[in-house]
């Protein structure tokens, strides 16, 4: 049964385009302002708009468990806020 025509009937052509601009919308967003990633997406000269395909996902780098020990928290949100919930204890918030 389909539920929802327009979606789950589209071309592989239609569904690809919409998966680039979504990529290349997420990739903007991240750039422009997680400080981890718009220095490894800088570094390896990648924009948003150099994305036409999904082909291009071998392209960009990928996030090692370094990375993340070496920028996790503060370096990997795109505003870190800490808030006070008990006393001496924080959580931080992306």
């Amino acid at each position: 049964m389909i539920w929802d025509v327009r979606n789950e009937c589209m071309s592989s052509d239609e569904r690809q385009a919409i998966q680039v601009k979504r990529l290349q919308a997420m990739i903007g967003r991240v750039k422009g302002a997680v400080p981890f990633y718009n220095r490894v997406l800088t570094e390896a000269d990648i924009n948003p708009q150099d994305i036409t395909s999904l082909d291009d996902l071998a392209e960009l780098p990928f996030t090692t468990k370094d990375d993340l020990r070496q920028n996790y928290p503060y370096g990997m949100f795109r505003q870190a806020h800490c808030s006070r919930l008990y006393a001496r204890r924080y959580r931080v918030v992306g």
